[in-house]
């Protein structure tokens, strides 16, 4: 076989091997599987490299002018910048919507806010998401997402980028309700 196919079914088996533990960790049904600590660190190394792929994508799409500075910066700053960057972005657009009325605008921006106020460092992407599935379809993308940007931080800065957004979503929400009158 050509070294092209085996990459490509080792990416496949790492896929289905991710999402295999995936699930066993988020519904702690590991039982009798022992997984070692390589296992684990490769399956979270295959997420988190998707994960950054992502969101440069994104960054790319929505900010050429900071897509360059943050995909040039250190690892780990990098993934902060780029996950606060990004968090940001999500609540921007909501409040930028041109066909989303104020009201609306500010149901999903609290909305947002709680969200990034009930997580935890043991959260899923849904957690950031509750209660949002009924603008999916009015939604940019950045802002849909915005519990992947979130779990890009590093652990050890990911509370404060979750709680400036969370404050910044509030923050707009009442904007929006007060039409920029401040």
């Amino acid at each position: 076989p050509s070294l092209i196919k085996i990459c490509l079914q080792f990416g496949t088996l790492m896929v289905k091997f991710e999402i295999f533990v995936c699930q066993k960790l988020h519904n702690n049904l590991l039982g009798p599987y022992k997984l070692n600590k390589h296992m684990l660190k490769l399956a979270w190394g295959v997420k988190l490299m998707n994960l950054q792929n992502d969101a440069l994508k994104a960054l790319k799409e929505t900010s050429r002018t900071f897509y360059i500075p943050i995909s040039r910066l250190p690892d780990n700053l990098r993934e902060a910048v780029a996950s606060a960057y990004l968090c940001m972005r999500a609540i921007d657009e909501v409040e930028d919507h041109s066909d989303i009325e104020n009201f609306i605008k500010a149901k999903i921006l609290r909305q947002m806010s709680l969200n990034l106020q009930a997580v935890n460092e043991k959260s899923g992407v849904k957690d950031f998401s509750a209660d949002l599935a009924p603008y999916e379809n009015i939604l940019p993308d950045v802002s849909l997402q915005l519990g992947k940007w979130a779990l890009l931080a590093p652990n050890t800065i990911a509370p404060r980028i979750w709680d400036a957004t969370a404050a910044m979503a509030d923050r707009m929400a009442y904007w929006t309700e007060n039409n920029w009158t401040i």
